[in-house]
């Protein structure tokens, strides 16, 4: 068998030159992928999760049908929609967390008042009367 010189191109890569989706599927899978190193600031990784979730849409709607084009939009999409669902729970689960905190200080503040005004009332050792030291010698 000899060799001719002839085998064709090989197929190439999806890169932003021939396809318009392309740069947006890299900025969602990039974003998705930052979003899930984020998850100890639940507020950040939702804005960063949206913004990755919104460029891999946009990505799947522009990008060429390609094979393997469709790679990074659907990669970015997904992995952005995971980080929106999960921090969006952890931030309700966080405010409902503020919530109990707050009441239970709310009720601790009471209960201090309450025990101080207790402690002015009860414990007021300047109007008790004078003891009576034969009143222990006698019984």
């Amino acid at each position: 068998m000899e060799y001719n010189g002839n085998y064709g191109t090989p197929p190439s890569a999806p890169n932003s030159s021939n396809n318009p989706g392309f740069t947006l599927g890299l900025v969602s899978t990039i974003l998705g992928i930052l979003s899930l190193c984020t998850f100890c600031v639940p507020w950040l990784t939702l804005i960063i999760a949206i913004a990755g979730l919104t460029c891999g849409i946009i990505s799947w709607k522009t990008t060429k049908k390609a094979p393997g084009a469709m790679t990074l939009p659907i990669i970015g999409t997904v992995v952005s929609g995971v980080a929106v669902a999960v921090s969006t729970v952890l931030v309700v689960l966080f405010h409902l967390a503020l919530q109990e905190i707050s009441k239970q200080y709310e009720e601790f503040e009471n209960m201090q008042d309450s025990l101080s005004r207790w402690d002015s009332q009860f414990n007021n050792y300047d109007n008790l009367p004078e003891a009576d030291s034969t009143f222990f010698i006698d019984n």
